[in-house]
């Protein structure tokens, strides 16, 4: 027997050893796996804790097992109550919830609970895991996407979402719907290919491009289709992303209308910039090539009115006269080159447009042949402007010549005025002809630019037009279309009526000079004009090459009646000799005889006992403007 007892009394021991690591082993996992609390479901109290939680929440375990779980918990009591009740219905339960720690932070924790039976009582075991790192993430994401989502429906370019799998749009913002008159519904689950938005063409390029950039975000120019197939220029920039195994094309479109037009208006203005550094260049050339032109005009027209009266083979008196004749086309062709380079006016009075516009209608219907209507749109009341009325004439019978050519097959002219605001008299000059090319007409008004045949005209009328126009300090617009038309549209400031415009004719003075001192570089100048002079009764006629030669031959006792300088000389130019001159003898007579093409609009001439004549010039128009010195009228 006792060998039996002994045998009992070592399992017991056994048994007792195995129960004690058994609920070491427990309370260990218990107190170290997680939070847990083992909570009465009828009053919500904690019934024990473990080591985590002690850890957790900050208090004692004793001060735990005095507490509610309502305590802890910052829900409402009655929440609290219905989420113990919650676990009737089913065996475990999974709830978030905020604790309040000792300290008095909150925590966000995720509450496993489950009923289980202990002692023969239903208690409440509670697995508690500290969630807050989680739940800031999951707010912070959150945060990003809303941020992401109003950045998306609010950027001002369009964004799109597309599967490149199969080109299906994902997601679209508002912008997009808006510009392209899509609804949401409408886009998302189509392509951009079968809503016509993209042309087969922009999409191969795009997918070209969405291929080699290999991540790296490209732009491209294309254009973009809206749904009332209205075409809008897009700056596209795309990049690739993946999700999962899906790759996502986030496409972002920038509408360059502005853009485009603003580089339309840069191109246009460096065009401008070009066109009047052009001018400015042509407008040095011309002036020396005017000079040097006149001169030899001079020498021709000068002796062709000598020999004009002194020959007596009728056959040679018409050949002279043909000669000067073409000399005076010439004159006026320079001075026209010279008006569109450098835009004066030498003589202005007041004139009435309506009246000059029916002088040319009349002119221009004599030469129409019925096959042209010519119409007068003109505003009842006069339009006064001041200017010169040759030169305006002359631009208009131009103008309305063009007009004809241009309507071979019969069509309409109209001359129409109105008064525009700022007080400008506005004439338009329209036909319905052949029209011109936007090529033809970037170029219309440079000179010698014709598309006419060479025999018909040297190119000039257009760019002749522009001088006249600038010289008068109005503005020309010209607008057409090839198969439509043209229409020309000249501006000038418009004047008060005058009180009183006179047009006197000057009659031939009688010349009482007798001596002239001629000064000009030019030999064969010097030359042509000293006979010229002669022939006009001046008795003795004095030349010198240059200034500084004049200056010596102008002695007290035997100065000369009237000085004709030349401006362009070596050395010292006629305005210096003109100012050496005066200091010395302030009343001698000057008469200014040059080929410099702006010469009779320079103020400094303009003073009294002095006056200018250009060359090339007749005797008889030498002769009357050195009569107006001898009579004291200059």
């Amino acid at each position: 027997m006792h060998g039996s007892h002994k045998k009992a009394a070592n399992l017991k021991q056994l048994n007792q050893e195995l129960r004690d690591r058994e609920e070491a082993y427990r309370r260990q996992f218990y107190d170290n796996f997680s939070v847990m609390l083992l909570i009465d479901p009828t009053d919500g109290r904690i019934m024990d804790a473990n080591d985590a939680a002690v850890r957790f929440y900050g208090y004692t375990r004793d001060h735990l097992l005095s507490m509610a779980i309502a305590e802890i918990n910052v829900l409402p009591a009655n929440e609290v109550k219905n989420a113990i009740d919650s676990l009737a219905q089913k065996y475990g339960r999974h709830f978030e919830f905020k604790h309040r720690l000792a300290d008095g932070t909150l925590a966000d924790v995720e509450v496993s609970s489950s009923k289980i039976i202990i002692g023969g009582r239903t208690v409440l075991h509670s697995i508690i895991h500290d969630i807050t790192d989680r739940k800031q993430a999951e707010e912070a994401l959150l945060a990003s996407n809303e941020k992401f989502s109003k950045t998306f429906d609010s950027a001002p370019m369009l964004v799109s979402l597309t599967d490149l799998a199969d080109g299906k749009i994902i997601e679209v913002n508002d912008q997009y719907c808006e510009v392209l008159g899509y609804t949401r519904g409408e886009l998302i689950g189509n392509t951009t290919l079968s809503l016509g938005i993209i042309t087969p063409e922009d999409r191969k390029k795009l997918i070209e491009v969405i291929k080699l950039g290999a991540g790296t975000p490209k732009k491209i120019e294309l254009k973009i289709r809206a749904k009332t197939s209205q075409t809008t220029p897009i700056l596209f920039s795309g990049n690739v992303i993946e999700v999962g195994e899906r790759k996502i094309l986030i496409s972002m479109l920038l509408d360059i209308t502005e853009l485009k037009q603003a580089e339309a208006e840069k191109i246009k203005l460096h065009t401008q910039l070009q066109q009047a550094q052009k001018m400015k260049s042509l407008g040095t050339l011309v002036a020396g090539v005017a000079h040097n032109i006149n001169n030899v005009l001079a020498v021709a027209l000068g002796t062709a009115s000598l020999r004009e009266d002194v020959v007596t083979e009728p056959a040679d008196r018409e050949a002279y006269k043909s000669i000067g004749k073409v000399c005076r086309h010439g004159r006026e062709v320079v001075k026209s080159l010279v008006h569109f380079a450098q835009p004066t006016l030498v003589t202005q009075a007041p004139f009435e447009m309506n009246s000059l516009i029916q002088e040319v209608c009349a002119l221009l219907e004599s030469i129409t042949k019925n096959q042209v209507q010519i119409v007068q749109s003109l505003i009842e009341e006069p339009l006064w402007i001041n200017g010169n009325a040759g030169d305006v004439n002359h631009i208009l019978v131009n103008l309305g010549i063009n007009s004809l050519d241009a309507m071979p097959d019969r069509g309409n002219l109209t001359f129409r005025t109105v008064i525009r605001k700022g007080n400008w008299v506005e004439v338009s000059i329209e036909d319905n002809g052949i029209g011109m090319t936007s090529e033809v007409l970037a170029h219309a008004l440079e000179p010698f630019f014709t598309t006419k045949d060479e025999s018909t005209g040297a190119g000039l009328g257009l760019s002749m037009t522009y001088g006249v126009v600038k010289a008068h300090c109005g503005t020309i617009d010209i607008t057409s279309q090839p198969g439509q038309g043209t229409t020309v549209k000249l501006r000038f400031p418009r004047i008060p009526a005058p009180v009183r415009v006179e047009t006197v004719k000057v009659p031939a003075l009688p010349l009482r000079l007798r001596k002239v001192l001629l000064v000009d570089d030019e030999e064969d100048v010097r030359f042509l004009m000293g006979r010229m002079l002669k022939k006009a009764s001046i008795g003795v006629v004095e030349t010198a090459a240059s200034g500084e030669e004049a200056l010596e031959k102008l002695l007290p006792g035997v100065l000369p009646d009237v000085l004709i300088l030349d401006q362009n000389m070596p050395g010292m130019t006629g305005v210096q000799l003109m100012a050496k001159v005066r200091d010395r003898y302030p009343d001698m007579p000057i008469l200014f005889s040059s080929g410099q093409p702006d010469i009779e609009s320079w103020e400094i001439l303009k003073q009294p006992r002095v006056a200018v004549i250009s060359k090339p010039f007749t005797v008889d128009e030498i002769q009357a403007k050195l009569a107006q010195f001898s009579t004291n009228q200059i």
